[in-house]
């Protein structure tokens, strides 16, 4: 073909530039590279009880019961009467206890789903995901159960629904607020452990806080001091997570926070996976975890819980 003809042919062309976004001129050529090790994990509340000084009890069987004494015995000086000097008799007094000690049964909490057999073409890192998540979505809710559980519908009593909590009201939330947090345990003898008298809250309040000053005049000091996820208030370790409800604060001794977990003490959580069950046909695997645990608050005066914080 003479040039000429070429050249009207080519220019008679339109003409498609090598990219990756169209198939037929280059897309194909782009290598996929899957990387397991630097899988992107859901975005999670922060479990903050134990870093604040709940204990963890493990490895129970039956349920539990928990002696506890409602009032002390009374010391008496002796009278400086009688004869000889100072015979006086001691007046008698016994500690009382609780004729219904606390009784704790587990609750049970679960998670479950079920896998197509397809991923079994996929890396083994797929099974640990899928664990991995199932076992943080029980942890956080034990968590969450600690702080704020309902005591209904299968779930624990959390700190904020004891009924003899201190409420303490959080309108307009100054460093005076929180003084009287501290001194309404302090007031009820109810500050059993100094080293785990810590506050938990919203990150809500802790950003609130952490912009407004003990003294609103010439002052520098804000009342959430540090970072607004992990600072301190009056002295106090402070933690921010989304497991406190919205616009309150829970300063307490946390130490008379239990965490208990029945069945095996090293791995509370089991994880089952059914191959034979209803999607047999099919080939799906089901796969389960489950937790036996509840929460026992030994004292529930050795907790302020600030509410309506503004």
């Amino acid at each position: 073909m003479p040039t000429a003809a070429i050249l009207r042919h080519l220019g008679a062309r339109a003409f498609q530039p090598y990219q990756t976004t169209v198939s037929a001129s280059g897309a194909a050529l782009v290598e996929t590279t899957f990387r397991g090790d630097l899988f992107i994990d859901a975005l999670r509340p922060r479990m903050v009880t134990g870093q604040l000084g709940a204990r963890t009890i493990g490895g129970l069987k039956g349920d539990i019961q928990i002696p506890r004494k409602v009032t002390a015995s009374t010391g008496y000086w002796l009278s400086a009467s009688g004869s000889p000097v100072q015979s006086g008799a001691i007046t008698e007094s016994e500690a009382t206890f609780d004729a219904t000690p606390l009784i704790v049964a587990p609750c049970l909490i679960g998670a479950y789903g079920v896998m197509s057999r397809l991923l079994l073409q996929t890396s083994p890192l797929a099974d640990e995901i899928i664990a991995n998540d199932l076992l943080n979505v029980l942890a956080i809710a034990l968590d969450y159960a600690a702080i704020q559980g309902a005591g209904s519908g299968g779930a624990p009593t959390g700190i904020t629904n004891q009924s003899s909590i201190n409420a303490v009201s959080g309108t307009s939330f100054s460093y005076a607020t929180s003084v009287t947090a501290l001194t309404d345990l302090t007031t009820a003898n109810a500050i059993r452990n100094r080293r785990t008298l810590g506050w938990a809250a919203s990150p809500g309040v802790a950003g609130t806080l952490a912009q407004r000053f003990k003294v609103p005049t010439y002052s520098f000091s804000p009342i959430w001091g540090g970072s607004a996820d992990t600072g301190e208030i009056n002295g106090h370790l402070a933690l921010a997570t989304n497991n406190v409800p919205a616009s309150t604060a829970i300063f307490g001794d946390w130490s008379q926070v239990l965490i208990l977990e029945w069945g095996d003490e090293d791995a509370p959580i089991e994880v089952e996976v059914n191959h034979f069950g209803s999607g047999f046909s099919t080939g799906d695997v089901q796969i389960r975890a489950m937790l036996s645990a509840n929460v026992a608050i030994r004292h529930p005066q050795s907790f302020s819980v600030v509410s309506s914080i503004t």
